[in-house]
């Protein structure tokens, strides 16, 4: 039995503060790429399953352009009588209890070869071989919702997941070969970056979830691994952050027979990022070329999406960007990238730093958040959390955490 195990496209993912003409369409059209190399190759290895260990959205409300793009790869392979499996990532599924993602419609179609599951559950098919292929779906349960979902603690998460995988297990345990697509963070997985995200999630140890599957499908950690002989992480089909920019991205093509398992990683081509820096130029008397010169010595592909990295002083700064018509004229037209993203820390006297992002200082961002997210809350509460956000925001700058 042949099949292709993907996860985490994020379609309509677009990173904030990245500058570049039509930035935004081009690189929606990166992940839409990937996607028709993943589903290209399922026709032409005439794969038995194609399965999507979730995060097919990076929001549960995408633009409708994207989802009819979803749309037209996933009906060639169920014209073409692949069934497609898809469990619910956490970017999938909405953050009210109520709501229903897309992915949602599809099943009420009652499309056939289309399954999506946002909660626990199994399913019996039968392969064009005429086997029996048991398949249970765990999707994300976000331990923050823990209590309101399960009446219980945050403590019992790993009881419970593991209950459910249990539960669902002894419903498809006759089948010949058993399946399990997650979509969860396995205790010793390598994450790319501390994504927020990542910070509150629960590990769960994959022994413990391992209850004689031939295959576990695993999705959410964006760097591709091996867990253990029958269990891998994919990982994303596109870079997302500059912390995956040295980082190949694949999917998978498997194959199971007599109880083994054979994988093969398929590399994707995927956008060029860089970190550029840190440039400093601070008591500089010609910082525009200082950062121009620093730029040019580094190798830079065709089309990449560049992060530059400066430590001015004021009267450095205010001279460079005297020029950034310049800068921008540079990179867009000379180097052809297709995104920048500067970052800035502004020396305000000596050991003392000012980050800037969107002609904006951290703590004046900071006070935006406040005042934007605390909208009920009295002038003397907005008060007492933007004092301790900014003494915490000091100390960070003082001792070069930011």
């Amino acid at each position: 039995m042949k099949f292709i195990h993907t996860a985490d496209f994020h379609l309509d993912f677009i990173p904030k503060g990245i500058i570049g003409p039509k930035f935004d369409e081009h690189r929606r059209q990166d992940f839409i790429r990937n996607l028709d190399t993943i589903t290209n190759t399922a026709l032409e290895e005439d794969v038995d399953l194609f399965i999507i260990a979730g995060d097919v959205f990076h929001s549960p409300r995408p633009r409708n352009t994207t989802l009819v793009e979803f749309s037209r790869r996933i009906g060639k392979l169920i014209n073409n009588g692949i069934p497609i499996l898809i469990v619910g990532g956490n970017h999938d599924i909405p953050k009210t209890l109520q709501s229903k993602n897309p992915l949602n419609a599809f099943n009420e179609f009652g499309i056939k070869n289309f399954v999506y599951r946002d909660k626990t559950s199994s399913l019996l098919l039968k392969t064009r071989g005429g086997e029996t292929v048991g398949v249970v779906f765990a999707p994300y349960l976000d331990p923050s919702k823990i209590r309101a979902v399960e009446k219980a603690s945050i403590e019992d998460y790993p009881k419970i997941i593991i209950r459910k995988i249990k539960r669902s297990f002894n419903e498809i345990s006759q089948a010949d070969i058993k399946i399990l697509i997650a979509h969860l963070f396995i205790r010793g997985a390598k994450a790319s970056s501390a994504w927020k995200i990542y910070l509150r999630d629960v590990l769960i140890d994959i022994n413990s979830i391992d209850l004689g599957f031939d295959y576990i499908a695993l999705g959410h950690v964006h760097k591709p691994q091996k867990i253990k002989e029958n269990a891998f992480y994919p990982g994303s089909i596109e870079r997302l952050t500059f912390a995956e920019e040295n980082e190949d991205k694949f999917f998978i093509i498997g194959e199971i027979e007599n109880g083994r398992v054979k994988v093969e990683w398929r590399k994707l081509d995927c956008r060029p990022m860089k970190t550029i820096g840190i440039i400093d130029i601070r008591g500089s008397s010609s910082p525009y070329s200082d950062i121009i010169n620093e730029i040019d010595s580094v190798k830079i592909e065709e089309g990449s999406i560049l992060r530059i990295q400066v430590i001015a002083d004021k009267n450095s700064w205010n001279s460079f960007r005297n020029r950034f018509a310049e800068f921008e004229k540079h990179l867009f037209e000379d180097l052809k990238v297709l995104g920048y993203k500067l970052e800035k820390k502004i020396e305000l006297k000596k050991g003392k730093y000012q980050y800037e992002a969107k002609g904006k200082g951290l703590k004046e961002l900071f006070e935006d958040y406040i005042e934007k997210t605390f909208v009920m809350s009295s002038e003397a509460a907005k008060k007492i959390a933007k004092e301790l956000g900014i003494k915490m925001i000091e100390k960070a700058l003082e001792e070069g955490l930011v």
